[in-house]
């Protein structure tokens, strides 16, 4: 599931996004949060993390510059995408590791564009296991593992949209995901 965050002031331009985000979607599965200010959005970042996140630049109290460096002091992977009126912006905002810089009124079309190179990143960051189902080895990303258990010789793997089984010994499945920090027994 991708963690996507909307940053900005303008209500109509969060409206707009989370429009052409819908429009993009096709079947992937995400989440969508809309903040109106810097200082809100910052402290959904203390209990949430984004994958992806639209920050407008000019905003009431902190700006979404100084926002993006708060945010890189602990995430250097989720990707940043500024949106702003203005291009004399568009260096600090590389600075801080932008994805991209859109400018408003934004256009759908460069929005797609620039979903499409999001997706194309974000898959190179899921992290997976493989495991043996009947006879087909199954590509499972981490992060969409709820939860493991072990029956009667199977472990079975709990995600949000199915449950699978695969037969072998919980010792020697278990270091495949106690590796991770997620993850305990």
């Amino acid at each position: 599931m991708i963690q996507i965050a909307i940053c900005d002031d303008d209500f109509q331009v969060c409206s707009q996004l989370e429009d052409y985000i819908r429009r993009w979607k096709e079947g992937r599965r995400l989440e969508v949060e809309i903040f109106n200010t810097g200082k809100e959005f910052e402290e959904a970042l203390k209990e949430r993390h984004y994958d992806l996140i639209f920050l407008d630049i000019l905003m009431e109290g902190i700006s979404g510059i100084e926002v993006a460096r708060k945010i890189r002091e602990t995430d250097s992977e989720c990707l940043l995408i500024f949106i702003s009126s203005s291009k004399e912006y568009a260096l600090q905002g590389f600075e801080v590791r932008a994805f991209d810089y859109l400018l408003k009124p934004l256009s759908e079309e460069r929005f797609q564009k620039t979903m499409d190179l999001c997706q194309n990143e974000l898959a190179k960051h899921i992290r997976y296991i493989e495991v043996k189902e009947s006879r087909t080895l199954v590509k499972i990303p981490l992060n969409e593992i709820i939860y493991t258990d072990y029956y009667n010789h199977y472990i079975q793997i709990h995600t949000g949209a199915r449950l699978i089984r695969s037969y072998q010994q919980f010792d020697v499945f278990s270091p495949l995901l106690l590796c991770y920090p997620q993850f305990l027994c």
